[in-house]
Formats: C-alpha cells, structure tokens, sequence
C-alpha cells in the first residue's frame, strides 16, 4: 500500500527534519499514513533552528504539530501538484 514500511518513511522524515542545511521541507505528495509517523517524530532539532514545511493533504498533521509548538507553516500545494500546475 505504501511505497516503503513505516521504518522507512519515518527515518526518511526524520532526516529531513534535522537537516540543518535545508531552508524548506515541501512533501512531494499527499495520501495517507503520515498521522501515523507524526506521534513517533522528534521535533526538537527542527525547533532549535525552524525552517518551512510546506505541504497539503497528508501534511495537514504536521502542520497541526508545528502549529502546537508555536511554529508556522504553510498550507500549500505539494511536489507533485505544483508539477502538474504546469500543463
């Protein structure tokens, strides 16, 4: 059902948030599964230093999550929607 197993993808954006090179974090797409990742995710390198998370549908959990630590983030059209805003 997903592309990888729970272990994966939370690694993954775990990663992205304690990148501290990165200026942004902009989901690549929606769907389902990210509200069960959210519980499980250590913000707190993200908070020393926030930076934009940028996403819809899915990412709506996240944005409740930064929004209850006093963070904001933008509610926005993900990776593959502003691709196909293209044609």
């Amino acid at each position: 059902y997903f592309a990888e197993g729970d272990e994966h993808r939370l690694a993954r954006f775990q990663s992205a948030l304690d990148a501290e090179d990165a200026s942004a974090i902009l989901l690549a797409r929606g769907g389902y599964g990210l509200a069960r990742l959210v519980p499980r995710l250590d913000f707190s390198r993200f908070l020393a230093a926030p930076r934009w998370f940028v996403g819809f549908s899915d990412g709506t959990v996240v944005h409740q999550a930064l929004n209850s630590c006093g963070v904001a983030s933008l509610h926005a059209p993900n990776g593959t929607t502003l691709a196909n805003a293209a044609e």
